[in-house]
């Protein structure tokens, strides 16, 4: 695993719920690790409490990402992952243009790609 992700809760951090064999996942941690953000990893597929917390909330996707403020969306989104980025832009270092960049590029169509729960 990267070294900004962790395995364990650590508050204060955004937190990726995920699920084995989700591709929108892995671009989701992918592209935080590439921006150098700090993140929690839970796998979901050892938390059905999380699960069944999820869904009656409406979230039926993985990842489902939390944010520091505890705002949480489903599925693989890019907008989303370009939004936790460039609030978090003061405290990268220069790189994280190329990364914006490269998520403008990602299709939107890649929606598709979340795992549903």
């Amino acid at each position: 695993m990267n070294e900004a992700a962790h395995t364990e809760e650590d508050p204060g951090v955004i937190t990726i719920y995920t699920t084995p064999g989700c591709m929108g996942c892995e671009m989701t941690i992918k592209q935080l690790t590439k921006a150098g953000l700090p993140f929690n990893v839970v796998d979901l597929s050892t938390r059905p409490d999380l699960v069944e917390e999820f869904r009656s909330e409406g979230l039926m996707n993985a990842p489902i990402v939390e944010d520091q403020n505890s705002q949480r969306t489903a599925g693989f989104r890019p907008d989303r992952i370009r939004s936790l980025i460039a609030a978090s832009a003061p405290t990268l270092s220069s790189g994280t243009h190329s990364t914006n960049a490269s998520m403008r590029n990602t299709s939107l169509a890649r929606r598709g790609e979340s795992k549903t729960l």
